[in-house]
């Protein structure tokens, strides 16, 4: 290799394209192009993500028109004017040559690329917080397909002389690689269809648009640019063949570009088949947890599981990051399960087709209406967002994954259960509570069983425990709900199942929902029943939890529940103090303490929980046996982490609520127990029993023969709080991170299923389940369009207050002519009584109008509040667009402006003043002179 001309040949080719103003129109075509594709759509405000995901879709095309604009004059331009013989005569190969113009080609396209990375960074740190990592690996990915692109079209500027051929060959060479991304509609079998798919240049960048550089794409840019290098190598070498060789010459190196396009094949297969990539991003977004890769490295189905995503390919921007990650997980469960899983993504389901009419009817996926918010306004949209898992007659679908739920935990979860033969069991203890369903006596209608079963049901068989026998079978994990609501024979055989070392999770509330509810005159289906009874007069005694505690070492302040005044949400809705909320994020202050334990797993990945009314579990001093020789430990999980914080009676919250007392003032609470330590809101007691503590009998069936155990394994955790497994926190996570700047992301759901799995033993899921990917959002879009929402809330909580007001002094003063006029009607019926009692019927009609006209114009004034917002939406991000879009072309513009002045006065050196154009007088007064 000869340096020396190499370098020669790409400066002369590199420095020629950038000392022509020509070359930088093109650049600012290209810088134009991918300003307009990235951030002019819609979809970037509605998908409000910091990254060049829209770019990504169209940088493909783009490519298509600004390559062949770069590649058709490499060879071409030499032939057309003459030159491409003298550069053969020197003392170079044909490789030096070929390598010395793709090097400048390469350094054209990079100038212009660096061009684009300079100026879309700033254009996203501005609108937010972009992740560098993810940024630079997408650009790293476009560089690639510069390269591979570049080597194409150079075999089109080899083939032809005509520069405007070349350019339409350089195109239609390089769209057969981006057109095999639409292959899956062509009428072949699906395979082939998937394979062909997967060697298109926009298939193998996908992964580097996602932050993940890949050795399989690598490889795949490398084999098609070497590939492409070396048939322009041939075409620049077809001087030197005879007339008689040239079909001989044609079929032979034919056959050696077929096999050097065949060893790179076989290298993409390799590296596909041995999963070598790294995760760039900063926030891992494309990186499985490690107990989630050990689950699927462990994963023995007896079959071929198969994975089928169902999504629409336009969704709401609340759902965006959604549909991001279950692409993710799915690509990332692929590459690393190999044939044992297939993964079918369908990423076109368009509701009201055919294709979505057969999802519906095989798998039971159907699309949902989704609420979101467009420009300011309140808009919903039916998408698709469901998966379907199959392991030979076994299969198992999520109709729909909504924003607040972990995608890597379903689909993982998912996946284990349908490819797992035998469920753990898990007993549900029948109480007041009733878990599992009931008849509603008064509706006279079935209730459903709460959600929480089944979302259990999709990992353990679940089995109804009826304690009015003694419990005579062994489950993997008992869930006792309220059992101090049973009877005294039902909370003895609970209890002595509970001594006997069955595994156990209780949750006992003082103060539970439903009661909060008959407080405030309202009918709870959890409370209809038992009040039913109640009237019948069949209620029965209720048993004595106490002994229980006793036994675990446990102090249950049953007439009190907690309160704890810190609240992130009560700034924006008024709730009671009685909602305890537990934040991690608090920890920074040095002045709180841990709410979470993180020596247990339950809780060591928790991040924000809330707990409406929770009651007070403490370690007790005094029990069955004296503290120092007991040998039961008690952990607590959870605790309030601020101050001010204490009890309070149940019955001064009743009293204060049918007062008309909403709770919102903390003031009278601190006139009660205020309590300097941090208050145990969830505890978890374990150890081993010697027999001699352990005195129950094991249950034996007739004619078995008594055998006393060595030791009782005990574990039960114990939660001051109920409510935190309602049906009402399932429809709050689904609701997603953040609703009208509240924060609803709970961890509420991730802590009971959290303490149901460790008690049972089966701690797979755990980490899976709390693990968060955080996406980068444009936090500055963000505050701008929030702070125009909460002047718009701001004015129309004016105008509710305004005709509230107006409202009252209406009816005030209708109500007092009426009271005027019915003690004069009740005088007697005379001529001046029935036009007094005409002029009530009037002052009525008067009233009504007048009140149906207020609430028409409140109506169109909070019309227009709404349309002002929406159009102060619209006009930040046009504002947002009309920066983006031109500031990019302006740099490569101004320096093409410089460059043809400074190419105009190099051109002007040397020549005489008299001879320059410039300074030549007009023809016509050069005659008058000659006159």
């Amino acid at each position: 290799m000869n340096t020396k001309v190499l370098f020669s040949v790409f400066k002369r080719n590199f420095v020629g394209y950038l000392s022509n103003p020509t070359g930088y129109v093109f650049i600012c075509v290209f810088m134009l192009l991918g300003s307009i594709a990235a951030f002019l759509p819609d979809e970037f405000f509605n998908a409000n993500l910091a990254n060049l995901d829209q770019l990504n879709l169209w940088f493909p095309l783009i490519m298509l028109v600004f390559v062949p604009a770069i590649t058709m004059g490499i060879w071409a331009d030499e032939r057309r004017q003459g030159t491409d013989e003298l550069l053969l005569t020197i003392p170079a190969s044909d490789f030096d040559i070929v390598l010395g113009k793709y090097l400048a080609a390469i350094g054209i396209y990079t100038a212009s690329l660096l061009f684009s990375l300079v100026c879309n960074l700033a254009i996203l740190r501005y609108l937010g917080n972009p992740d560098v990592g993810l940024f630079f690996c997408t650009y790293f990915g476009y560089w690639l397909v510069g390269l591979t692109m570049i080597a194409i079209g150079m075999v089109a500027s080899f083939v032809t002389a005509n520069l405007t051929i070349a350019y339409i060959f350089g195109v239609a060479f390089c769209a057969p690689f981006i057109a095999l991304q639409w292959i899956d509609q062509a009428p072949l079998p699906g395979e082939i269809a998937l394979l062909l798919k997967g060697f298109s240049i926009p298939a193998q960048f996908e992964l580097f648009g996602r932050g993940i550089v890949h050795w399989a794409g690598i490889v795949y840019f490398a084999m098609i640019t070497s590939t492409m290098l070396y048939l322009s190598m041939v075409l620049i070498g077809r001087r030197h063949w005879t007339a008689n060789q040239r079909f001989v010459g044609s079929f032979h190196y034919a056959v050696r570009t077929l096999s050097l396009l065949a060893i790179g094949l076989s290298l993409c297969f390799f590296f596909r088949q041995h999963n070598l990539r790294a995760d760039m991003t900063e926030e891992k977004l494309s990186t499985l947890s490690k107990e989630t890769v050990r689950l699927l490295r462990d994963l023995d189905p007896e079959h071929g599981v198969v994975i089928e995503a169902f999504l629409s390919p336009d969704v709401p921007e609340s759902h965006v990051q959604t549909r991001l990650n279950i692409v993710s997980v799915l690509n990332e469960i692929e590459s690393i399960c190999g044939k044992k899983v297939l993964v079918r993504i369908h990423g076109n389901i368009q509701p009201g087709t055919e294709e979505a009419l057969r999802v519906g009817q095989r798998y039971d996926i159907k699309a949902r209406d989704v609420f979101f918010e467009s420009r300011g306004r309140r808009e919903f949209k039916r998408v698709f967002m469901g998966i379907s898992f199959r392991c030979g007659l076994r299969s198992l679908s999520l109709p729909f994954l909504d924003r607040g739920l972990s995608a890597e935990y379903e689909i993982i979860h998912a996946l284990c259960n349908v490819t797992t033969m035998k469920k753990k069991r898990i007993g549900i203890l029948k109480t007041d509570a009733a878990l599992l369903g009931r008849f509603n006596m008064e509706t006279l209608r079935a209730e459903p069983p709460w959600q929480i079963v089944a979302e259990l049901q999709k990992q353990y068989t679940i089995v109804e425990v009826d304690a009015t026998e003694p419990i005579k079978e062994r489950f993997d994990a008992l869930l006792a709900v309220q059992p101090s609501a049973m009877s005294p024979a039902e909370t003895e055989h609970f209890i002595q199942a509970v001594r006997r070392g069955q595994p156990t999770v209780i949750f006992e509330d003082p103060f539970p929902a439903y009661k909060l509810g008959d407080v405030a005159g309202t009918s709870e289906p959890r409370a209809q029943a038992s009040g039913m009874m109640a009237m019948m007069g069949r209620t029965q005694p209720k048993g004595v939890i106490d002994p229980l505690w006793d036994f675990l070492g446990l102090d249950f302040d049953a007439p009190s529940v907690s309160w704890q005044e810190y609240s992130p949400i009560r700034k924006l809705r008024q709730l009671p103090v009685g909602f305890v909320f537990l934040d991690r994020s608090q920890e920074a202050d040095a002045s709180v303490v841990e709410p979470f334990s993180k020596d247990d797993s339950v809780t060591n990945m928790l991040q924000y929980l809330m707990f409406p009314f929770p009651g007070r579990v403490t370690k007790r001093e005094a029990g069955t046996l004296p503290a120092s020789d007991r040998p039961l430990t008690v952990t607590t999980l959870l605790r309030t982490f601020q101050h001010p914080a204490g009890t309070a009676k149940i019955r001064d919250i009743i009293s204060r609520l049918q007062g008309g007392d909403q709770l919102q003032d903390a003031s009278w609470l601190r006139d009660g127990v205020v309590i300097p330590d941090p208050i145990p809101l969830a505890v978890r007691v374990r150890g081993e029993l010697p027999p001699e503590v352990s005195d129950v009998p094991p249950i034996l069936d007739e004619g078995a023969q008594p055998v006393q155990p060595e030791s009782t394994r005990i574990d039960v955790i114990v939660v001051a709080d109920i409510d935190v497994l309602t049906d009402e926190l399932f429809h709050l996570r689904r609701r997603g991170n953040e609703v009208d700047g509240i924060n609803l992301n709970f961890d509420n759901v991730n802590f009971v299923l959290n303490a149901i799995d460790s008690v049972a033993g089966d701690e797979r899921f755990l980490a899976v389940r709390c693990r968060r990917p955080k996406h980068r959002t444009l936090s500055k879009f963000d505050k701008d369009t929030d702070k125009i929402r909460r002047g718009t809330m701001t004015e129309i909580a004016r105008l509710n207050d305004k005709s509230r007001e107006e409202t009252q002094r209406i009816k005030d003063a209708f109500n007092e002519t009426k009271t005027q006029l019915q003690k004069e009607l009740e005088s007697g019926m005379n001529e001046k009584v029935l036009r007094q009692a005409t002029a009530l019927v009037v002052l009525h009609k008067q009233y009504m109008i007048t009140l149906e006209k207020m609430t028409r114009d409140l109506n169109q004034e909070m019309e227009r509040a709404e349309v002002e917002q929406n159009e102060s939406i619209q006009a930040i991000q046009g504002r947002y667009k009309l920066l983006a879009v031109a500031l990019p072309p302006l740099p490569p513009l101004l320096i093409g402006v410089v460059v043809m002045v400074m190419r105009r006065v190099r051109e002007q050196e040397g020549i005489p003043t008299a001879r320059r154009r410039i300074n030549q007088p007009p023809k016509k007064i050069q005659l008058a002179k000659k006159r």
